[in-house]
C-alpha cells in the first residue's frame, strides 16, 4: 500500500528534469539529458510525465477487480460494479457476506453505519486523486452517498465543522466515458442520475468532468455536481 501511495503521489507532481551526479573528485555537475516530457500538459492527457517519459500512471497501480482512469494526467482507481473494498489494494464482491481484511474475517463493511468525517485542515484544498490518499493515510475512505439518509449525515458533518466550505469531493467519479455513467470509488455502486440531491441540469456531459464533488447552494444545503478532478476542493471522508 505504502509504494502504491508514494507512485501516487509521484504523479500528481511534476517531473524533474535535471539529473546530478558526482564526479570522482567530488564535485558535482548538471547533466542535462534529452527527456520525451517535463511537465505532465506536455503529455497526451490519458498519460502522465513519469522521470521524463509520457507514461501510463494505471500500471501497477490498481489492485484486483479494479478499473484504472486517467483524467487529465491523473488515475483514478475504482472498483467493478457490484464491488466494493479499497480499489488501491483490490475489491470483492458485494454479494459476498464476509471477507478477509489483513488476515481477519469481518462482517461486510456495508452493512456498518457509516460515519463521515474532514481530515483536512479548513483552507487546504486537494484535487481528487490527492484527497483520496488523504482519506486513506487517516483510515478512512472518500465518500460515498448511496440514499437521502446518507446525504443528510453527510451534511450535517459539514455543517458541525463549522467552516462551511463551498466544495468537498466525494469519490463519485465517471466509470465509462463512453456510456456516461458514474459509481462510487469508494464501494464501486453505481451513482444513479435520479438521486434528488443531484444539482438541477448535472451531472454535466462535459468529457472533462469526471468527478463528483459536494456543492453548497442557498441555507446551507448542497448537491452533487461533476468537475474536472483536477479542482482543488476540500475532501469529505467516511468510515
Amino acid at each position: 500500500m505504502k509504494n502504491r501511495l508514494s507512485w501516487l503521489v509521484l504523479l500528481i507532481q511534476y517531473c524533474s528534469i535535471t539529473i546530478t551526479f558526482c564526479l570522482p573528485n567530488n564535485s558535482s555537475v548538471d547533466m542535462v539529458t534529452q527527456w520525451e516530457c517535463t511537465a505532465h500538459d506536455q503529455c497526451p492527457s490519458t498519460k502522465a510525465c513519469v522521470q521524463g517519459v509520457c507514461s501510463d500512471p494505471c500500471v501497477g497501480l490498481c489492485g484486483d477487480n479494479t478499473t484504472c482512469t486517467v483524467h487529465l494526467h491523473l488515475p483514478a482507481c475504482a472498483c467493478y460494479l457490484g464491488h466494493t473494498g479499497n480499489p488501491f489494494i483490490g475489491c470483492y464482491p458485494q454479494r459476498l457476506e464476509k471477507f478477509a481484511i489483513e488476515g481477519t474475517v469481518e462482517k461486510n463493511s456495508l452493512a456498518k453505519k457509516k460515519f463521515y468525517t474532514i481530515h483536512l485542515q479548513p483552507y487546504d484544498k486537494a484535487n481528487w486523486t490527492e484527497g483520496f490518499i488523504t482519506c486513506e493515510r487517516n483510515n478512512s475512505r472518500l465518500a460515498s452517498i448511496h440514499n437521502v439518509e446518507e446525504m443528510e449525515n453527510a451534511v450535517n458533518t459539514i455543517l458541525q465543522d463549522g467552516v462551511l466550505n463551498d466544495k468537498y469531493w466525494t469519490s463519485g467519479i465517471r466509470s465509462n466515458l463512453t456510456l456516461g455513467f458514474f459509481i462510487w470509488a469508494s464501494s464501486g455502486k453505481h451513482v444513479p442520475l435520479n438521486l434528488s440531491f443531484w444539482s438541477y441540469t448535472y451531472p454535466d456531459s462535459s468529457p472533462s468532468s469526471n468527478c463528483l464533488c459536494l456543492e453548497k447552494k442557498t441555507n446551507n444545503t448542497y448537491l452533487l455536481y461533476n468537475y474536472q478532478c483536477s479542482y482543488k476542493r476540500s475532501v469529505l471522508c467516511e468510515y
